[in-house]
């Protein structure tokens, strides 16, 4: 499904939490005045110049680049300054108040990849010298276990291309985020474990559209060449314990407007639709429904948390176990438990606990500046 953000109604909405939930990804497309601009600026500090000299840095027909040290030092570690996050929330808002709830973090900082020529592989996630996340092929990952510190399964990642480029593909692989912990490592393109997961599904950059797809969902950069592909990842999560970074809130209300979210998210609904809600209430430690997940459900992480946070260490155990996917073949809890095990989030939790001690203060939703030439309709989340 493609989901025009300029078209937003209700009932379309609806239709996109839906999609997202069942395949792990929505394609979206009206970017051109609400996003696009802010990317470009992004890009053009990055590189020193001016936005207006951008035009041949975008020709996907350029011919292959290798940019200097120091520029692909600051390309894959940009700084998520509070205008961009504002911006980017003020237009993501009735769609994110769809698929995380009231209560979003933004990541503090993000990449701009420059795919130009090929300059081998990426076997890595985060910020590691000689950053060659920046131009190298990403081999196949989930974002969530490829952070270097535990944040949510549910976060959702935003993946703007700023050119045009039929080479350099985003890979997917449609409903594959409901398969629990996939792998604490890179996969390469032809690991035949991943026939378990269906056919991928290749996306080629297209200016002025977008994909966002859940961080359980593994992906890659698929089809590298000599063409150049721009693009710009950034993510959204909902209230979790270890991100530093501020806590937004969405709505007037945001408290009732979560929970009347989560009301309107039925048993049938896809469990990665329920799953965000619940984590922010495990996190509010308010009270949240019964779950029973099943398979490698991401309800396993909501159990896990719900646990986490009164102190029930070896159930939370349990639950992490549960939600680690043994039989995919690549890796099995030990892999995963440096990053994930309880004593990580004893000090993380405190800190939550005690930014949230302000009471309703802190829960205000604080004034956002609209984004000039945002034409778009603000429609209800109901």
């Amino acid at each position: 499904m493609r989901f025009d953000l300029r078209d937003a109604t209700p009932a379309s909405l609806a239709e996109a939490a839906a999609c997202y939930g069942r395949q792990g990804y929505l394609l979206l497309g009206g970017l051109e005045q609400a996003v696009l601009p802010r990317f470009d600026r992004a890009l053009a500090d990055a590189l020193r110049i001016a936005p207006a000299a951008l035009g041949p840095i975008l020709d996907g027909r350029h011919a292959p680049e290798h940019l200097a040290p120091e520029v692909l030092a600051r390309m894959s570690k940009v700084p998520t300054d509070r205008e961009l996050a504002a911006g980017l929330l003020d237009t993501f808002e009735p769609l994110l108040l769809r698929l995380l709830g009231a209560f979003v973090q933004v990541s503090s900082d993000f990449h701009i990849q420059f795919k130009s020529g090929i300059d081998g592989v990426v076997d890595h996630g985060g910020f590691h010298p000689g950053h060659r996340e920046v131009q190298g092929i990403h081999l196949l990952h989930q974002d969530f276990t490829g952070a270097s510190i535990p944040t949510s399964p549910s976060a959702v990642t935003l993946w703007v291309p700023l050119n045009d480029c039929d080479q350099w593909t985003l890979r997917m692989f449609p409903g594959g985020h409901a398969h629990g912990l996939l792998a604490n490592e890179f996969l390469h393109f032809d690991d035949p474990r991943l026939a378990a997961l269906g056919p991928p599904l290749d996306i080629a950059a297209r200016r002025g559209e977008a994909v966002l797809f859940n961080a359980l969902m593994m992906h890659g950069s698929s089809n590298p060449g000599p063409a150049r592909r721009v693009s710009c990842d950034l993510r959204f999560f909902p209230l979790t314990a270890h991100l530093p970074s501020e806590i937004h809130v969405l709505g007037a209300d945001p408290v009732a407007q979560h929970l009347a979210g989560l009301a309107e998210l039925s048993e049938a609904d896809h469990d990665s639709l329920r799953a965000p809600f619940l984590e922010t209430l495990a996190f509010l430690e308010q009270p949240a429904p019964e779950i029973q997940p099943r398979g490698r459900s991401v309800l396993w992480w909501v159990q896990y948390l719900r646990r986490l946070v009164t102190g029930d260490r070896a159930g939370a155990r349990e639950s992490f176990e549960r939600f680690v996917n043994v039989a995919f073949g690549v890796d099995d809890y030990p892999a995963f438990e440096r990053f994930f095990d309880g004593p990580r989030y004893a000090q993380p939790l405190e800190r939550l606990r005690a930014r949230l001690a302000g009471g309703p203060a802190v829960l205000r939703p604080a004034p956002r500046p609209r984004p000039a030439g945002n034409d778009r309709a603000r429609v209800s989340p109901g």
